[in-house]
This record gives C-alpha cells, sequence and structure tokens, in this order.
C-alpha cells in the first residue's frame, strides 16, 4: 500500500489489537525509533535486531509473546527459529529486498488458520531506495576488477603472490584511499569471498559499538566536570539515535571528523567513560582480517568469476524488479501473484487481498459526488494531506481515497511536494 504516514496506517491497523503483531524494518536504528513512536501513540512495543545480548532477546521474546509487548518491530534477524502461530498481523514499512524475503517473513501471520494480514506500507521514496541498495550498488565485473586491483596494491600483494597469507584490513580507509563507494566496495568483497577468491573475517562490517547507562541528565552532569567528554559525548548524542536504549554502533572515524580529535584520543575517553559507569563499550578498532585464497593475477582472477558475476548481478535485478511490480501491480490478487512467481500456473483468486478486496468494492456516483463536495470544502481553508482530510471526514478510508484519486484525475484538486491536496 502506498501511503504518506506509515506510522499512521500501523496506528490504524494495529489500534483495537490484541494479538501479536511483526513490524518488519531494514536497519536497527530503524527498528529503536518505529518502537519509540508507536509507544508514544499508546501502541505498546518493543525492538529487536541482532545486536541486542542474548538475555535481552530473550525477555523480549518472552514479552511479545505474553502480550507485555504485543507488537515487535524488528529487523530480519528476529523470526529465525520463531514459529508463533497466533501472530495476527506482519507489516513491513521498509521493502524487502525480494519476494522470496517478503514470502518467508510475510507467511509468520496467521499460522493458526485464524484471519491474518500481510501489509507492506511504502512510499515512492522507499522505491528509490530499494533499487539504490541493491541495484546501483551492485558491483559488475569491471568495477570488481578495479576493487581487486586497488586491495593488492592497498596490502602490498606483488603478481602472483599472496596466497593463503591474512592481512589486517581497515575498510574505511582503503574506500577513502581510492575514493570508492562504500557499499559498491562492500558487496564486490562480498562477491569476492562468495566465489572464493578471498576470505573476508566475521569482524568484517562489524563497528565499535556503545550503549548509555545512565540517564540524559546524568550524562550531561558528568560532561560539564570534562571538557573531552563533553565534546565527544555530546557528538555521540546528536549522531546516533538509541544509545540509551540499546548497544549502537559509532563509526571512530565519524567521530573523527565531527570532533576533530584523534582516534587514541576518543579511545581513551570512551574508556574513562566505561570506566565511570557512563556507558557500556565494546571496542573494535581492527575493522577486517583478509585472507587470499588464490595468487594475484589481476584481471586473469576476475575473469575466471566473470560469468557467476554477471548472472548473480540479473538475478538480483530481477529480483529487485519483481518486487517493484508486486507493490505496483493493483490489477491482480496478490496471492495469485506470489504463487504465480513461485511457479504455481493454476491459482484462483482469493478474494480477500486489497486487489481482490477493492474490485469488490463498488461506489454510486452519488456517494462519489458527496464525499467530492465534503473534500472541497475542507480544502477552502488550505492545502491538506490525505491523513489530513480523513481525520475531518467520517467516512470510509476507501471510499476518500477512491474520491480524492477521481478529483485529481479530472483536474480539480492538484499534490504539491509535500503531499498536501489543494483546490484549482
Amino acid at each position: 500500500m502506498e501511503v504518506e504516514d506509515k506510522l499512521y496506517h500501523i496506528q490504524q491497523l494495529l489500534k483495537s489489537n490484541k494479538k501479536e503483531a511483526i513490524i518488519y524494518v531494514r536497519t536497527r536504528r530503524s527498528a529503536v525509533e518505529t518502537s519509540s513512536h508507536l509507544n508514544s501513540l499508546g501502541i505498546k512495543s518493543d525492538f529487536f535486531h541482532g545486536g541486542i545480548p542474548a538475555n535481552e532477546k530473550t525477555k523480549k521474546l518472552e514479552a511479545w509473546k505474553n502480550g507485555t509487548s504485543p507488537t515487535i518491530v524488528a529487523t530480519s534477524a528476529f523470526g529465525m527459529g520463531i514459529d508463533l502461530a497466533t501472530v495476527a498481523h506482519v507489516i513491513h514499512i521498509q521493502l524487502p529486498e525480494s519476494l522470496e524475503s517478503y514470502f518467508q517473513e510475510a507467511g509468520r501471520a496467521g499460522r493458526d488458520g485464524n484471519r491474518a494480514t500481510a501489509t507492506i506500507l511504502y512510499n515512492p521514496y522507499d522505491k528509490q531506495l530499494v533499487t539504490k541498495q541493491f541495484i546501483a550498488s551492485l558491483a559488475d565485473v569491471d568495477l570488481l576488477k578495479f576493487i581487486y586491483k586497488k586491495l593488492n596494491n592497498y596490502l602490498q600483494i606483488s603478481y602472483g603472490e599472496g596466497v593463503f597469507t591474512t592481512h589486517g584490513f581497515n575498510f574505511e580507509d582503503f574506500c577513502k584511499t581510492y575514493s570508492l563507494n562504500t557499499l559498491q566496495v562492500f558487496n564486490g568483497l562480498n562477491t569476492l569471498d562468495r566465489l572464493g577468491v578471498l576470505q573476508l573475517s566475521k569482524e568484517f562490517g562489524r563497528t565499535s559499538k556503545l550503549k548509555f547507562l545512565v540517564d540524559t541528565n546524568t550524562a550531561l552532569a558528568f560532561f560539564k566536570h570534562d571538557g573531552l567528554a563533553a565534546v565527544i559525548g555530546k557528538t555521540i548524542l546528536r549522531l546516533y539515535g538509541g544509545v540509551f536504549e540499546t548497544m549502537t554502533g559509532v563509526n571512530l572515524e565519524v567521530l573523527q571528523t565531527k570532533t576533530s580529535q584523534s582516534q587514541p584520543v576518543i579511545i581513551q575517553t570512551l574508556k574513562k567513560l566505561e570506566a565511570a559507569n557512563i556507558i557500556e563499550l565494546y571496542l573494535n578498532t581492527t575493522d577486517a582480517a583478509i585472507t587470499f585464497l588464490t595468487p594475484r593475477e589481476d584481471d586473469k582472477t576476475i575473469n575466471v568469476i566473470a560469468r557467476e558475476v554477471v548472472s548473480h548481478n540479473d538475478k538480483k535485478k530481477q529480483q529487485v524488479q519483481q518486487l517493484l511490480n508486486y507493490v505496483e501491480n493493483n490489477n491482480t490478487c496478490r496471492s495469485v501473484q506470489l504463487v504465480t512467481y513461485f511457479g504455481e500456473t493454476t491459482a484462483s483468486s482469493c478474494g480477500i487481498c486489497s486487489v481482490c478486496s477493492s474490485k469488490k468494492e463498488t461506489f454510486s456516483k452519488k456517494e462519489l459526488l458527496k464525499i467530492s463536495k465534503i473534500i472541497l470544502l475542507e480544502l477552502e481553508s488550505g492545502p491538506k494531506t490525505s491523513r489530513e482530510i480523513l481525520e475531518k471526514i467520517d467516512q470510509r478510508e476507501v471510499l476518500v481515497l477512491k474520491t480524492i484519486t477521481l478529483l485529481l484525475g479530472n483536474k480539480t484538486i492538484s499534490l504539491d511536494q509535500r503531499n498536501r491536496y489543494s483546490k484549482i
């Protein structure tokens, strides 16, 4: 469903919910922030992601199952091995990377046989973002050759040598040295790992993490007596959301740039805050280790795997396009779209999905004309979003949105860049 205000629609979906719900997001920060927003709206929720200690995960899972926090906002780390039959809602508020991922995650709803919903809430920016994250960031063969050659130069590997040697590796410094896109390099190195050219250490991609153990006022009071801690601590508070709720990744190089302090000074200050029980700290100063599994042969090394690289990239592009086709297709039953994608050729319409329901819904000209007049009257006082219009009009959402679409189509109203409707 394409919407302007995701939180508002979540509120509408869950306002009378008494059963378990899962809201999927793509990042840990989004999990923390979305949960906080929902709680402020009166929807009891908690967050869950891979960076939470095991004992906390167990507590959060139990609170979710027993109804203390019936809504869990989670990354894809949530769900593996979790089989709770009574989940009534699965909501994605950011587009998943593929229909395979969506099918698996949405399938966690309604396993008890009772009616359940699976909903994707997205906006135009989400479609751009999923393309940027999973298509534009792919490393093609030529870029892979460039990355591989620069990697060998960076680690000073001579031609024909390097096989089975292991090297410490600073990812951020490497990207900065050669002015490389970090996401493309990340994907490129993972491709080289997957295809057996090199092996990345398990530490790859991890950052230092910290969590404030005291409240804001206590932290600020401590900063008053330590100028260096104040500079670094306040910068962390500005840059990273959720540092009071969960262990949060912090980039030491970003802190170095923002505070104009050297990394050794930043590390020393963080350790001081840890010793004073102001923060809990996991310090990771080793970015990665790379072991070469083949000797350096530059382009020849990549030529061996070129066909597999092209095949993998084509598959990823196809997966993203199929996902976009699914969310944009409002003519074919959602269930039919999904099972057809997975090879079923004889599926019939489900009769209950958003597409099927909209086809059943009929509106008389009299109803549409009545709502049109009310909407135009509301817009007399100035531009309004669809949410603001819905809050003013005591009518079914589907009817109001249908009327807005018709008014846009006949150019009675217009939509500005802030998603507000105005009379023309």
